[in-house]
């Protein structure tokens, strides 16, 4: 025993020489080398992990160059830049080492949603084009069998799930689904493609998720959080930064097979940190991601997805075109609205659309038609959908019945198996009633905006997205310019439009978002058919909900590509 406490001792001394005789290797081979915090947003906050995002700075590039090389990092020249006295470059080690986001030229392998619960085991009839529609569109019209997983954040039992699975698509449809049981799948935020980016770390299958979800305001991360504590290792990681997937496409070069292209935009800076530039961004994301290229497509549309689509197995990029002064847009916006108040549309909206003719352009509205629309977007707040008293009489009964004074208790995750077995018509009735007063808050102020925005030009806009094609068409993509109809200027940064670039694709067949703007949309998909690459077949899929909401098909997915071939690569990720 004393022998043993002896030879421990010995040890214990050995282990204390090494750290020691490490941590003063460490200061010479570090000599001159300091690190500063990068400022974090005081507004999202967490949108980072504490300590992550820092500057490596020294008196000498040199210096910071040689660290960067003994932790085996990319050293960019370019993007050093002093502070203090010295020179800085921006320092970040990847939250999963290897990983690699899967470009989309990879074959679908499987496809997650979010969708509205309370709508899926109801079995809602009514279509608003959310996230429940897409999944079932795109499922019945696949080419192929997929695996598929539905996140959802009730699950009363496995019959009650097969039976929903069933009315959702057709029996024919061969699909796997299962469900993913999150704790709080909101609804009013499906937006898969944003929360999580499939990958490969090694070889092996892993799926980044994003460290916290804001969908553009901090008051969503809290909602949000518990959906995505639900992904867990070891098919999920969860990043050491906050970022919005439909802002960032992976693809290989089309001259250049070898290399994954990043397409990017700048929506996550905001939530790290503004001091940051964008190329200390771009450097951070081709790091996180594995990516080898990296192209910038910010500054037009709010995400990356909303701007292209690609094609890569055809070298082809959608690319959305601003469509602006056309009055076949409002004409057919106005139209929407008059259908969806019929049969007694209010008086604005009908003063509104005898001053909008069936065709032509406008660069200037006269000043008639500029009162009208201002008469029109003050009452569109009192504007309501058409009721059914008689079903709404039914709701109010059971309320008052079985959780007065709170509506929403009865619809809570553990009272659902008694709804569906015992009031199955009632919580159907409940569900679209309520589907249609959220379309409607909505409806009524975007197509207005629609209008607005078809009355003003947008050249300023039309020549950013001109660039971006451009940047495209000299990577080597065949072009398809697909339309977009942008917002009024005034409510750009609160809505994206509606883009028909906002596509997803599995194989060879092509969704493409619908809004239900007859006829004009019927015209555009006709000329896409004519456009795409032979062998390509065209879906349109009800969207509408999505697009009103500043989304579409591929935000509403989260796609997990197998692994490709990428035989000759040589360049580390992020090297220049």
């Amino acid at each position: 025993m004393h022998q043993f406490r002896w030879r421990g001792g010995r040890l214990l001394g050995s282990l204390i020489a090494l750290v020691a005789a490490s941590l003063l290797f460490q200061c010479a081979r570090n000599k001159g080398v300091s690190f500063q915090l990068v400022p974090l947003s005081e507004q999202y906050r967490g949108a980072v992990s504490s300590g992550v995002l820092r500057w490596a700075c020294a008196p000498e590039k040199q210096q910071i160059q040689v660290y960067f090389a003994q932790k085996s990092l990319p050293f960019w020249p370019e993007i050093v830049r002093q502070r203090e006295g010295s020179f800085c470059h921006i320092l970040y080690e990847p939250s999963l080492p290897g990983f690699q986001a899967a470009a989309e030229d990879e074959p679908v392998n499987s496809i997650y949603f979010n969708i509205d619960a309370l709508a899926f085991f109801a079995g809602r009839r009514e279509s608003i084009g959310d996230s429940l529609d897409v999944a079932a569109t795109i499922l019945a019209h696949s080419p192929r069998a997929l695996d598929v997983i539905l996140a959802l954040n009730a699950l009363p039992s496995e019959e009650l799930f097969r039976n929903a699975v069933q009315r959702l698509i057709p029996a024919s449809a061969p699909h796997r689904i299962q469900a993913h049981p999150a704790s709080l799948a909101q609804a009013q935020a499906p937006w898969m493609q944003d929360f999580l980016k499939p990958g490969h770390q090694r070889g092996e299958p892993r799926i980044l998720v994003t460290r916290r979800a804001f969908e553009g305001t901090s008051a969503h991360a809290e909602k949000l959080d518990p959906v995505l504590d639900s992904f867990r290792p070891p098919l999920f990681h969860r990043s050491q930064l906050s970022w919005e997937g439909g802002d960032l496409q992976f693809v290989r070069h089309p001259a250049a097979r070898d290399k994954v292209v990043m397409f990017y935009g700048t929506s996550m800076k905001t939530y790290w940190a503004e001091s940051l530039t964008r190329h200390e961004l771009e450097y951070i994301l081709r790091l996180e991601f594995g990516a080898d290229e990296a192209v910038y497509l910010g500054d037009v549309t709010p995400h990356v997805d909303y701007l292209m689509s690609l094609l890569p197995n055809r070298a082809t990029a959608l690319v959305a075109k601003p469509v602006c002064g056309d009055l076949r847009v409002a004409r057919a916006a106005v139209d929407l609205l008059l259908e969806h108040h019929a049969p007694a549309p209010p008086q604005e909206l009908q003063q509104l659309s005898a001053l909008i003719p069936r065709q032509g352009f406008l660069a200037q509205p006269p000043p008639e038609l500029d009162q009208a629309l201002a008469q029109a977007f003050h009452a569109s707040r009192e504007w309501r959908p058409a009721r059914d008293p008689a079903a709404e009489q039914r709701i109010r009964s059971f309320v008052e019945e079985h959780c007065p004074g709170d509506p929403g208790a009865c619809l809570a995750p553990q009272r659902l198996p008694h709804l569906l077995t015992e009031h199955t018509k009632l919580l159907r009735e409940w569900v679209e009633i309520g589907a249609r007063i959220r379309l409607a808050q909505l409806l009524n102020e975007r197509m207005l905006e629609l209008v607005e925005s078809q009355t003003r030009d947008c050249s300023d806009l039309m020549a950013k997205a001109d660039a971006a094609a451009q940047q495209l068409s000299r990577m080597g993509f065949h072009l398809v310019r697909i339309p977009w109809l942008p917002p009024s200027a005034r409510k750009r940064l609160e809505w994206a439009g509606i883009s028909y670039a906002n596509a997803a694709r599995v194989d060879e067949t092509l969704f493409v978002p619908a809004f239900g703007l007859e006829p004009l949309e019927k015209e555009w998909f006709a000329q896409l058919r004519h456009e795409l690459p032979e062998g390509y077949r065209l879906v349109a899929v009800p969207a509408r909900f999505l697009l009103l909401e500043n989304g579409g098909l591929h935000c509403a997915m989260a796609v997990v590509r197998r692994l490709g071939d990428r035989s000759g690569e040589t360049a580390p990720a992020a090297a220049r």
